[in-house]
């Protein structure tokens, strides 16, 4: 059994990934005619950080009750309405059919057996527009008795890429 990042050591990380996303927010509330990232033509270290760039996201999902929190670059890849919240349900439904069965596995795994979330699926946006995803994640335990209490990660839109191979 490898060692797994701890609750703890997540917990600095992602406050920091959901301050972002929560002033990106409010940012666009405050102005809807901004930009989907308000502060990468001011802030000269915003391309470096990778859910400020667009196509790439991040989540934090509650495995116990489906609950969810997000980046402002995931509600923007998926195209989630304002004031529409994304959990483990509704995030399932945008995915493609036959890619669901991959996800509940990849996150049953990741709460029994501690293994990270690798995979590519493609889901439907809430504008009904077609996307393939490329998810990242690491199980975030309480102890490693009881299994992960949550799955950490990103989200990178691939579309292009996966079409890029599809044709060579």
């Amino acid at each position: 059994m490898t060692d797994r990042p701890s609750e703890q050591q997540h917990r600095g990380a992602y406050e920091r990934l959901e301050l972002q996303g929560a002033a990106a927010d409010r940012t666009a509330a405050a102005d809807p005619t901004a930009a989907a990232d308000p502060t990468a033509a001011t802030d000269p270290t915003a391309a470096a950080d990778p859910t400020r760039t667009e196509g790439f996201g991040s989540f934090e999902l509650d495995l116990s009750n489906g609950e969810s929190s997000y980046s402002a670059g995931l509600r923007q890849i998926l195209g989630i309405p304002h004031g529409t919240a994304l959990t483990r349900k509704r995030f399932l439904s945008r995915v493609h059919a036959e890619d669901r069965p991959l996800v509940d596995a990849a996150l049953e795994r990741a709460r029994t057996d501690q293994e990270p979330v690798r995979l590519e699926v493609r889901v439907k946006r809430f504008d009904h527009v077609e996307r393939v995803l490329r998810v990242r994640g690491e199980a975030v335990f309480r102890d490693h008795r009881d299994g992960a209490i949550r799955v950490v990660g990103t989200v990178q839109d691939v579309t292009e890429e996966t079409a890029a191979r599809s044709i060579c």
